[in-house]
Formats: C-alpha cells, structure tokens, sequence
C-alpha cells in the first residue's frame, strides 16, 4: 500500500467526517427548533472533535500494518521529487482538473509509481496494480515502462492470483518430477537413495490373499520413476509422492503353516513414496530425501499381470498413465498419436512413426513411437482371459524397446511409463525442465534409466 495513498485516503475520511458533523449540526438545529431534541440523542449530544488529519493517517496505517500480507511503501525523498516535476511540467501522470484551466495535479500518482519500479528493480512485469484510476498507467509510460498488469476490482484480482498459484504449482510438479529422474540417472545417488527407502513388511500388496506373507522387505536397487501422484508445498519444503521401479529382497511366509521361509528377489516392483525436497529462491529442488514409509506392489509372473476389464479400457488407462506424467505431454496429445500416428505440436525428444500408425482390431491394440531419437518403441494392448476366472475377457498392457541390437520387454504400465520418461528426459529438452538442469552423461542400455 503506497504510504501516499494513505495520506488521499486520510484527507477524503476527514472530509467526509466534517461533512458529517455538519449534517449532524444542522439535524440538531432543528430539532431543537422543534422541541424534539431528545427523539435524536446521537444528534442532541452536541459536536464531537474532529480528529487531526495526521491522527488519521497514523490510524489507517497501524491497522493496514497489522495485516499479515499487507505492507505499506514508504514515499522516499527521490520520489516526492519525481512526482513535484510530474505535476508541474505536466509530464506523465500530471495533468489538469478540470482540463486546460484547472489545478495541476498528479505529483501523487507519480510518486508512489516511482516507489513500486524501484521495489520491483526497475521490472513493471514483477508488479500488479490494483486500481480503476489510469493516471499510474500514464506515469510508466512517461518513464518509456510498459504499464504493469492492472486490475479494477478485488474479485478480478484474486482471481487472477489463483491463475497464478495454479500455474506456479503445476511447473513446480513438472521441475520436481524432473529432478528425481535426474537423481535416479546418477548412479550414486540411486544406491544412496534405495539405502534411504523404508518399506515396512506389512505396507506390501500382494496380489491375492493367499499370495505368500512377506515378513521382511529391503530396498535392494532404484531404477526409474513411473508416476508422480501427489505434491504439495510448506515454505521452502515439497512433499511428492512417487511410484519407483524397484527391486525388493523379501523373505516371505507361505500361507501353510508348516512351509518354510522363501527368500527371493522380486524384480521390477512398484514402490509408492514420499519424497521431500528444498525449493530453491530460482525455482529449483534440492535435497531429496525420504518423507516416510513406501507402499511396495510386488509384480507378479507374466501370465499374472495387471488386468484390465476391457481392451478400450487399457487403452485409455495407458493414455491417461502417461498424460499424467508431469514430465510428458497431457493426454490429448498421446490420445491424438495413439489414434492418428502424428502429434501436433510435437515434442521435443518424442515423436511417432510416420509410416507405421497405430493399428487396432478387438483382439490387438499397437502404437509404435520414437523417443530420443533413436529408442523405438511399440506398445500393446492384447485381449486375454482373467486367469482367476477364464469366461471373463480381460486386457494386458505390455511393450518392447529396441534401439540397434539393444532389445529390452516392457512388461507392465509402470515400467512403460518410467521408460518413456526417463529416455525423453536423458534423451534432450523435455517440457518443465528447469534452467539449468542437470543432463545426464551419455551412456548406453540400462544406464539411460
């Protein structure tokens, strides 16, 4: 709040004060003429003293000040100064009221422009102005500015503010997704961070109830992020949870009494995390730690996998997976290459094959796509049978990548997901990465994960 808009504000209010008082000393005229003085005791109980401009002033400020989110800008020396030219060269906000043969005016306006660039650095694009009064538009434009936004109401204000915060969190989503899968690329902290996971025994899913019981879980390797589920921000502290292609050592308990202890490996499971990070002043993370326990969804066998109720269904499911990665793009833009073969606009580091568009029939769903430039991909949606029930039709969602003689199986949507983005995120300029971001070496196979 500029401090000499306080000072307009103080004089209006004790204009308006006096003008009451006098409507207040004439009621009482008469109704004293009447005899009727006491059918109006506030008018009846004779003249209050009209505070001192300044006592005003000193009130309006004290109560903007006690405001958390309010803060008044002092008017300087150097912008009392500017504002005094302004009205009496009539440059900028200065002008007449009424115009040619009025009062000069503007030295006001003027002034508290002055101060708000100076707080901004000199850059109108980190101001808004809330104000229905064009005389500050005028002041910036006499100094060569471009006007900083303005808005005429509180409403349209905050509504623009909330724009704002809205757009902030998404990129702040995209820059965070960004930089867990540049600590996943380095290989360092990969292993520190799969020392750092937590995975109590009882927080593991098992597929079915008489699946074996796993009493003990280790995070024994990090390979990629699948998905980024939930964000949020305290301060300088982002909270996000994030499902992580890991492998788990588990011992598990068979669901016979009498079995013994089974120790495996379980590649390729699903890890649901929180993670938290340091927001830096420009807009980066660092620090990325562990926030709490992880969630582990073991994968099972091949002819096990995550079925879907319908092949349109897997269809849209995997559409929606990958369109809700903060890295990638959004879903309309995997629906328009998953239907079409082409994408508009296209994305830097993800393309289809031209001569090869995605082909369906009621039995095989396939897309082919090109990312990084030299990873090609082909996913699949295949309609199978629930093996729990054999009538009922169900889908499978699976995929291959091949870049020269390198072949690797993409055996469910989580792997798929992280795979596109981990390669688009190496492979070059990807949506959301911060300035500056660090880009990983290059490097071959696996180790682009």
């Amino acid at each position: 709040m500029p401090e000499v808009v306080i000072w307009e504000w103080a004089e209006h209010a004790r204009n308006d004060l006096a003008g009451i008082e006098e409507t207040a000393r004439q009621l009482r005229k008469r109704l004293g003429r009447a005899g009727l003085d006491d059918l109006h005791p506030a008018a009846a109980a004779g003249a209050s003293e009209i505070p001192d401009v300044q006592e005003i002033v000193d009130r309006m400020r004290a109560r903007l000040e006690a405001l958390p989110n309010v803060r008044v800008l002092p008017t300087t020396p150097e912008a009392a100064l500017a504002g005094l030219r302004a009205q009496v060269l009539q440059t900028g906000a200065g002008r007449r009221k009424p115009a040619v043969t009025g009062t000069k005016t503007g030295a006001a306006d003027a002034a508290w422009v002055h101060d708000a660039l100076s707080l901004a650095g000199g850059d109108p694009a980190r101001l808004a102005f809330l104000t229905k009064d064009s005389d500050p538009a005028s002041a910036c434009r006499a100094q060569d500015i471009e006007p900083p936004r303005t808005f005429g109401s509180r409403i349209a204000a905050v509504n623009a503010l909330r724009d704002l915060v809205a757009e902030v969190r998404r990129e702040l989503v995209r820059d965070l997704a960004a930089y867990v899968l540049d600590e996943i690329a380095d290989e360092t902290r990969r292993q520190a961070l799969a020392r750092a996971l937590f995975v109590p025994s009882y927080l593991v899913r098992r597929r079915f109830e008489n699946d074996p019981l796993v009493v003990s879980c280790e995070v024994s390797a990090v390979h990629a992020v699948a998905g980024v589920r939930y964000y949020r921000t305290d301060g300088a502290l982002a909270t996000v949870v994030v499902d992580l292609l890991v492998d788990l050592e588990t011992v598990s308990m068979p669901a016979e009494i009498e079995g013994n202890l089974d120790a495996r490996t379980e590649h390729g499971a699903v890890l649901e995390v929180p993670l938290s990070a340091t927001l830096e002043p420009d807009g980066r993370v660092s620090g990325l730690e562990p926030a709490g326990p992880g969630i582990a969804r073991i994968d099972l066998p091949t002819e096990y996998q995550d079925l879907y109720d319908s092949h349109g269904k897997a269809v849209d499911i995997l559409i929606s997976a990958l369109g809700s990665f903060p890295t990638l793009p959004g879903e309309d833009w995997w629906r328009t290459l998953f239907t079409t073969g082409t994408a508009t606009p296209p994305t830097d580091g993800l393309h289809a094959l031209d001569d090869q568009p995605a082909r369906a029939t009621r039995a095989h769903w396939e897309a082919h796509l090109v990312v990084a430039d030299t990873h090609h991909l082909t996913l699949h949606v295949d309609a199978t049978s629930d093996p729990t029930s054999p009538e009922l039709d169900a889908a499978v969602i699976t995929g291959e990548r091949t870049a020269g003689d390198d072949h690797e199986e993409l055996t469910n949507l989580p792997t798929i997901v992280a795979t596109i983005a981990a390669l688009q995120h190496a492979g070059g300029s990807h949506p959301g990465a911060p300035k500056g971001a660090h880009e990983p070496e290059e490097a071959s196979g696996d180790d682009n994960l």
